[in-house]
């Protein structure tokens, strides 16, 4: 008789999981900075008070599309689950958004209004389907 294959992760993707979960109170932080620029930028507000403190805390070397980057991954959805009830909402929001501009963008490394106007049509999408 064959045995069906689980759907349950790999051991190695599991303890990865396990890994990112463990981490996201610690991570907490870079995901606010991170989700503040996602959320200036999706509303077409400036960003350089939240572009400023992400880089102050994080490095020079982190930029809008850094952050996008960072709020589309699953490290990002861990530490938003583990925020408190208010703020779930906003760094969820971003999360959401970062994830379907990271997606239409693919490898593409788009210009700071491109990325504006992404941001913004996608932000729309997630709240009107909210």
């Amino acid at each position: 008789m064959a045995t069906s294959k689980s759907h349950s992760p790999s051991k190695t993707l599991a303890s990865k999981l396990a890994q990112q979960k463990a981490l996201a109170p610690d991570l907490l932080p870079k995901t606010r900075w991170c989700a503040a620029v996602v959320l200036a930028i999706a509303a077409g507000q400036g960003i350089e008070e939240s572009i400023a403190q992400l880089k102050a805390c994080m490095g020079s070397n982190w930029s809008p599309l850094a952050a996008f980057q960072y709020m589309s991954g699953k490290q990002a959805l861990f530490c938003a689950e583990c925020a408190a009830a208010d703020e779930q909402a906003q760094l969820l929001l971003a999360q959401r958004i970062a994830a379907a501009v990271c997606q239409e963008l693919g490898k593409a490394n788009p210009s700071p209004s491109a990325l504006q106007v992404l941001a913004a049509r996608h932000a729309q999408l997630v709240q009107a389907a909210s």
